[in-house]
């Protein structure tokens, strides 16, 4: 039997059992659909998460003192600062004392928090710096000076002026603006951002708020590939510093982001095998459905036996219906998949690119679980007795 007269049929089969075809194919279309969308958004957001890593800089690193020390002893000071940059290897470094306020102006009240920093910290986070950063003028004279966020700039002193030179009060201290950051304004991800940021010098820190001493460090490293020599020169380095009772954690931004995409690809891959699970029941669906029908036309095979069809024209007949079904199904999911997908466009910030590999893996999935799903009726159907189809 020709192959286009087995198409024929098939085709004809399914267009004779209209309800019983649309309804066997709603679990391939579902199933497609699932897949397609969730990976799509899977993918985009590690996307989007691994580049807010690059954009922080995957060559930093930062010291902590570990919880389980004496922090008293472990306190670092401006002369271990200087010991530590003189490190082989090591491009920027700089404090980071943290400390949290509220600013009271121009009828706007909030909670900022104030990032004690030197010069080097704006060339290790890539800031982008409209005016000037903090300088090493500014940290030697002790000057009340500080960079702002954007949104500080829009909350505090308006949106629409340029903030350089205005003055903010914290903490009953005036600061001059000296520059201020135009940059995304969140990082969830990463937590090192922070809508109401100011940074000023470190050396004010402890004036002003109370803060005595480093107790956190931030640096970037010429090679991001040499992260673990660079913790181990690290660790020996603060062991001759400040001795064996003093503890410090060493993290770096590239193993954070290595561990995160490890842990985002097995949710990925687990996400799609459950996924996988409606195109397995819409193939167990397309098989009752092909055994129904095998009963329902006993006959028409008896019929095609007896003229000379042989068995493998038979199987070959009911593979095609079941790949019909494959076809219309993924063609119709791939189609409200990509609906789905321009819509959450229109509403949602971030744009979705729709996931090539979701494609090929739903594409293929489904034809290969309902070909085989449709091989145990096609077998069956091969070997009935022609004498019995026919009495």
């Amino acid at each position: 039997m020709k192959i286009i007269n087995i198409v024929k049929i098939a085709f004809k089969s399914f267009s004779k059992h209209k309800i019983r075809s649309v309804l066997s194919i709603i679990g391939i279309i579902i199933g497609i659909i699932t897949i397609i969308v969730v990976m799509t958004i899977s993918e985009n957001l590690k996307i989007f998460i691994s580049n807010e890593y690059d954009r922080i800089g995957t060559n930093m690193l930062w010291i902590t003192i570990s919880k389980n020390t004496n922090i008293e002893n472990s306190i670092l000071t401006n002369a271990d600062l200087d010991s530590l940059s003189k490190i082989q290897g090591i491009d920027n470094i700089s404090p980071n004392l943290i400390e949290y306020s509220t600013i009271n102006q121009n009828n706007a009240n909030g909670d900022v928090r104030i990032i004690g920093v030197s010069d080097e910290f704006e060339h290790i986070r890539k800031l982008p710096v409209n005016g000037q950063f903090i300088s090493k003028k500014n940290i030697v004279n002790e000057e009340n000076v500080c960079v702002i966020s954007n949104k500080i700039r829009e909350k505090f002193l308006y949106k629409n002026i340029n903030p350089i030179g205005e003055k903010i009060m914290i903490k009953n201290h005036e600061f001059v603006v000296i520059g201020y950051i135009d940059k995304p304004e969140t990082n969830t991800v990463t937590n090192f951002d922070n809508p109401y940021d100011v940074y000023v010098p470190y050396s004010i820190m402890e004036k002003y708020f109370g803060i005595n001493g480093i107790n956190y460090i931030l640096l970037s490293v010429d090679d991001e590939n040499k992260i673990n020599q660079y913790k181990v020169v690290l660790t020996q380095k603060l062991l001759i510093l400040k001795g064996k009772d003093a503890k410090y954690d060493i993290d770096s931004l590239i193993e954070n982001k290595e561990r995160f995409e490890l842990i985002f690809n097995i949710v990925i891959a687990a996400t799609a095998l459950l996924t996988s699970i409606s195109l397995i029941v819409s193939g167990i669906g397309i098989m009752n459905v092909l055994l129904m029908s095998i009963n329902e036309r006993k006959w028409e095979i008896g019929l095609r036996k007896a003229v000379g069809a042989k068995n493998n024209d038979i199987v070959l007949q009911f593979l095609f219906e079941s790949l019909i079904y494959s076809v219309v199904g993924i063609f119709i999911g791939i189609l409200i998949s990509i609906l789905l997908i321009m819509i959450i466009n229109q509403i949602s910030p971030v744009t979705l690119k729709i996931s090539y590999l979701s494609l090929v893996l739903s594409t293929s999935f489904c034809t290969i679980i309902n070909l085989m799903f449709g091989l145990l009726p096609a077998i069956k159907a091969s070997k009935m007795d022609p004498l019995e189809c026919l009495e």
